[in-house]
């Protein structure tokens, strides 16, 4: 019986502890998630190496450090990603390529666009491909829908100079699809249309109507797409009408193109 008198005051003593240290934890529990949540995030920044080995905490400049890592990663992380979208769009656009020469059976030399050019007026790009594969001015210029964006004006052994379909100085025999000879001329023009001229006023128009090349010139075949005529301009000639036509693609945002070879 002593002994068990004398384990009841420990046991009291005990259970009030218990009590207690539960009530602490009530109280403080946010207290304490948050400093859970603050070591395991320190444990996850990936410098906690260079923790000392006794557990001390981070300094001021570990802590800089640390933080200066992390926004280099995430800048690196951005990069590549970037280039990863980037990849994707090619690898989409070659395929596009692929599928166009495989229907058309038309030969073609796969170019990538190395600089762009658009001083004084001229819009025009660079592509990495010159006479060493069979590049002559005067090709035409496809992007990766088939769409013609552009011809070729200059040619050295191992790239060469695209004018745009767009620029001023752009002129190209057109029809309708409809169509089996040379409709009209299409001349480029500041911004993302075109203007299709010296089209004779008894032709037949209509809004959405396919635009593709007439093949007047001698290294542009029948039949690449142009874009669609959008609307009819006001003419004074009684001879000739003028239509605007949209563009399929522009070369301004192209990376991957194709040269066409007759």
């Amino acid at each position: 019986m002593r002994r068990s008198e004398r384990s009841q005051p420990f046991s009291s003593a005990l259970g009030i502890a218990l009590v207690l240290v539960i009530v602490a934890v009530l109280l403080f529990r946010g207290h304490i998630e948050s400093l859970l949540r603050s070591l395991w995030a320190t444990a996850a920044v990936p410098v906690a190496r260079t923790i000392q080995p006794r557990g001390t905490d981070l300094t001021d400049q570990e802590s800089a450090d640390a933080l200066a890592i992390c926004l280099v990663d995430g800048k690196k992380l951005r990069a590549e990603n970037a280039r990863l979208v980037q990849l994707k769009a090619e690898n989409e656009a070659l395929r596009e390529i692929l599928n166009f020469q495989q229907a058309t059976s038309r030969d073609i030399v796969i170019s990538h666009i190395v600089a762009r050019h658009d001083k004084q007026g001229v819009r025009a790009a660079t592509i990495d491909k010159g006479s060493n594969r069979g590049v002559k001015i005067g090709y035409p210029v496809i992007a990766s829908s088939g769409a013609l964006i552009g011809t070729i004006i200059e040619v050295l052994p191992t790239s060469s100079v695209v004018l745009a379909l767009q620029d001023p100085n752009s002129s190209v025999s057109v029809t309708l699809s409809s169509y089996q000879k040379p409709l009209g001329i299409l001349k480029g023009r500041q911004g993302t249309t075109l203007a299709m001229e010296l089209i004779p006023n008894d032709t037949v128009l209509r809004k959405d109507e396919l635009i593709i090349t007439g093949g007047a010139e001698e290294f542009i075949p029948y039949g690449l797409l142009v874009g669609k005529i959008d609307h009819l301009e006001d003419s004074s000639d009684e001879l000739f009408q003028k239509a605007v036509i949209l563009s399929e693609d522009l070369l301004d945002e192209q990376r991957v193109v194709s040269v066409v070879v007759p």
